[in-house]
Formats: C-alpha cells, sequence, structure tokens
C-alpha cells in the first residue's frame, strides 16, 4: 500500500503533467503542500495588483500584507505580467523548529513568455507596501511540494 503523501504527490505530478483530466490550481498545490506539513495557518486573503501604476498598496490591501509578516500565515497575489497575462502566486509560512520557512508557489502557466508551470520553492522574503512590487525573494531554493 502507497503511503498517503506518496500518493498525493503522484496526483499532483500527473496533474501538473497534463494527465489529469482537470488543471489543477497554484492554490491547490499550496493546500497539499499545508496538509503534507499539517500546519495549521491564517488566510490573509488574495491582492489583485495592477502593472505598477500605483506606487503604494491601498489600505485594505497594506493589511493583507503585514499578515504575512505572521509566521502561520498564507497570501496569494495576482500580478500581472508587462503583457498583461496573469502570474498567480501563493506564499505560505509555517514553523519549522523555532524558525519560519516561506514556501512561495508561482503558477506561470497563463505567462506566454514565461516557463508555463507551476514552481514551488522556500524562499527568505520581504515586504514593502510603497512597491509595485510589494514582495521581494531572496536565497530561493526548489523543492518538491509532494514529497517534503
Amino acid at each position: 500500500m502507497m503511503p498517503m503523501k506518496s500518493t498525493r504527490a503522484l496526483l499532483v505530478f500527473a496533474l501538473l503533467a497534463g494527465c489529469g483530466s482537470a488543471e489543477v490550481t497554484v492554490d491547490e498545490v499550496a493546500t497539499s503542500y499545508l496538509s503534507d506539513t499539517q500546519a495549521s495557518v491564517r488566510d490573509c486573503g488574495r491582492i489583485l495588483l495592477g502593472q505598477c501604476t500605483e506606487s503604494r498598496l491601498p489600505e485594505a490591501e497594506r493589511a493583507k500584507l503585514a499578515c504575512l509578516a505572521d509566521c502561520g500565515s498564507r497570501l496569494q497575489i495576482e500580478q500581472p505580467t508587462v503583457e498583461g497575462n496573469p502570474i498567480y502566486t501563493v506564499y505560505v509560512r509555517t514553523p519549522s523548529g523555532s524558525a519560519c520557512v516561506t514556501a512561495v508557489f508561482v503558477d506561470t502557466r497563463a505567462d506566454q513568455l514565461g516557463p508555463q508551470k507551476i514552481t514551488t520553492e522556500r524562499c527568505q522574503i520581504e515586504t514593502d507596501d510603497a512597491s509595485c512590487t510589494p514582495v521581494t525573494l531572496s536565497d530561493c531554493v526548489p523543492f518538491d511540494s509532494g514529497r517534503d
């Protein structure tokens, strides 16, 4: 009998590879990761950004971004490319020992000039509500979200 994690990993892999009948969303990949880690997180909501025409996020969006500073949080951001194609990103911050791990799930499948896949990485993050790109990533390391 196959362990639950392996079964879920195979399902996610099959769906990402196009073998499933429905296309998995980046939110479903993040939810599967949370299920595997058994972490409880607060949903900070969703931010829909424009083409970097505003220099500061509106007040309601700043509160959602501030929520991401907490370990045990989850935030989804949708921001278009220069060409207008949507990029969907889910940030999940979970405790790991005395540290906080940030898993970043990015869906570029709608970007005709991008890699057109869902990527999963663990990164250091910085937030800036005065920037049109409110989350900056650094020290990213890819990981397999279905097997961690």
